[in-house]
């Protein structure tokens, strides 16, 4: 029977939560863990709604040698539960347990949580618009950062991310999944080795959604449904297939039109700003297309 070797701090980022997350890397660099002095790595958590409740935390407590040492979130409710000392927000009630177990510190300012001495990751798992403040402090502090997509709302402070992280001393991460599927990793590979054919046009349809709507017993629930804080239904989900599009191409595209709007969800009894539906062409370079539908809020049932 093979021994089980503990996880390395090295591993587990490049290789645990945060990539099975599926992330794209950048100033990746191996020496920037050589300030670590032991194989414990302390994660801090901005953030504890969905993602973080019911993807992050579930994962990261399955690497032995890391801890959960700071959570973060402007509900002080939702804060309590995540640390397990309220009714659980978690799935499986035992996460909580765990969570309790590491006597994590709570903060309702992400600022203070970033002044804890003793922390090395630190995951931002808040609404897109504040990724960019919170994301370039943790960077300056000197933190290794994972970002949930979309890295942001604007191309403008994608690129202050992105500078912030070049200059930064540890890893940055954004969390597209896909990215990371072993089986389209595969395809991909398959497509750039040409043994498919050239590829001329990727036609593609997501057609999915809930009859849940979210609540309003909590703070900064509706997110979604805000294009000021979530960019809409393209950017905060259909960002997973146009990168893959782009991914599958080599490129970007060099030009697009497409439509949407609200139409599929009728008698709606909440406020919602962003699109259930759009169409989208690309064109990329060499006359190439990709023919994108996509509706994210579909009617209960179907």
């Amino acid at each position: 029977m093979k021994k089980k070797e503990n996880i390395t701090r090295r591993d587990f980022i490049s290789k645990g939560a945060m990539a099975a997350a599926a992330p794209l890397i950048l100033n990746y660099n191996y020496n920037s863990f050589a300030k670590f002095k032991n194989n414990s790595i302390n994660v801090g958590i901005i953030g504890l709604g969905n993602r973080a409740s019911h993807a992050h935390i579930p994962t990261i407590l399955k690497f032995p040698d890391v801890k959960i040492a700071a959570l973060c979130d402007i509900s002080k409710e939702r804060l309590e539960g995540a640390a397990g000392n309220r009714t659980h927000i978690y799935r499986d009630p035992s996460i909580g347990q765990k969570v309790k177990k590491y006597n994590p510190s709570l903060y309702q300012d992400y600022e203070a949580l970033l002044k804890q001495k003793d922390l090395d990751c630190i995951f931002v798992a808040t609404p897109p618009d504040r990724h960019k403040r919170m994301v370039c402090d943790a960077l300056r502090v000197g933190f290794s950062v994972y970002v949930d997509k979309p890295m942001t709302l604007t191309v403008t402070d994608s690129q202050a991310i992105v500078k912030a992280a070049k200059k930064a001393k540890g890893v940055f991460i954004v969390g597209q999944q896909l990215r990371y599927n072993p089986l389209l990793r595969k395809k991909i590979e398959l497509i750039h080795k040409g043994e498919i054919g050239k590829v001329v046009l990727v036609s593609y349809k997501v057609f999915r959604g809930s009859d849940r709507l979210p609540s309003d017993d909590q703070p900064g629930k509706k997110w979604i449904l805000s294009i000021e804080q979530g960019g809409d239904i393209i950017l905060e989900q259909g960002v997973h297939w146009i990168d893959v599009f782009n991914w599958i191409m080599g490129t970007h595209p060099i030009r697009a039109a497409g439509l949407g709007g609200q139409g599929i969800l009728f008698n709606e009894e909440y406020d919602r700003e962003i699109m259930d539906h759009y169409s989208l062409i690309y064109e990329y370079p060499g006359n190439r297309r990709v023919f994108f539908s996509h509706s994210w809020m579909s009617m209960p049932g179907v």
